[in-house]
């Protein structure tokens, strides 16, 4: 749940559907304090794509994802006019693009590392995107901006080539990795079911305390648990039909 300029709280995906990249990034700036100047938009099918074009990603599956990724395939696959693909078992394996985006999809079952619902699709799509991130590592530079090439059409973007050239050879610097983390942190939530009149079920959490996390981990390299060890954990009520009020959590418990 957000302020969305010009259209109150919503959640904070219809930014996007309401105004746009633009809207979006602005919202995100505004929430989070943050300075973003340029995006990159994939859908479904471009996600595809990007997938298949640097030979798939390697991923494991439990026995109850199986179910729900053939679903998200078949359901592709019938809308882009692609032929289904489907998976026949468990454990770990070679996913292609269709396989890959149904399975980032997923948010009926745990993971693999019991997380649930919204949480665990976005750490199937995080997981995704690791995977892409490694492929993009193995690759000589030389391939690189065929690479770009290929998958520029699947992308909606501020940047152009070039940028995006310049960008890309970071990846050959010494010591990269793909650092990750996840907004809302479990420990700031104050309700993963805020209900707002017309808008419904909401994840409620402290905004600032957030805003605090993103521009330590962005601008100080430091991680949200370390900044959270250092810092404790505020819970700042600030919707204020919610009756919450505000709760600290000392970095010793």
């Amino acid at each position: 749940l957000v302020n969305v300029e010009g259209h109150g709280y919503q959640k904070i995906n219809a930014a996007y559907s309401i105004g746009g990249p633009l809207l979006a990034v602005k919202t995100l700036n505004q929430t989070f304090h943050l300075n973003i100047k340029e995006y990159a938009i994939v859908d479904f099918e471009g996600m595809v794509e990007i997938v298949d074009a640097v030979g798939g990603v390697e991923v494991e599956l439990t026995p109850a994802e199986i179910h729900y990724t053939n679903a998200g395939i078949a359901e592709i696959a019938r809308v882009r006019g692609l032929k289904p693909t489907y998976v026949s078992k468990s454990g770990k394996q070679l996913m292609n693009g269709l396989q890959a985006v149904s399975f980032s999809r997923i948010r009926y079952v745990p993971t693999i590392n019991g997380t649930r619902d919204d949480y665990g699709r976005s750490e199937r799509q995080r997981l995704v995107m690791s995977r892409l991130f490694e492929k993009a590592l193995d690759l000589p530079l030389t391939q690189y901006p065929s690479l770009i090439r290929t998958i520029l059409p699947y992308v909606q973007t501020s940047l152009g080539y070039d940028d995006i050239f310049k960008l890309a050879k970071v990846l050959k610097a010494d010591g990269v990795s793909m650092q990750q983390g996840r907004i809302p942190v479990d420990e700031s939530v104050i309700t993963g079911g805020l209900s707002v009149p017309h808008i419904g079920s909401c994840v409620y959490y402290d905004l600032e305390y957030s805003a605090d996390l993103l521009n330590a981990f962005f601008f100080e390299d430091i991680t949200f648990e370390a900044y959270m060890a250092q810092h404790g954990v505020w819970k700042h009520n600030w919707y204020g039909a919610s009756g919450y009020g505000d709760v600290y959590i000392h970095p010793d418990g």
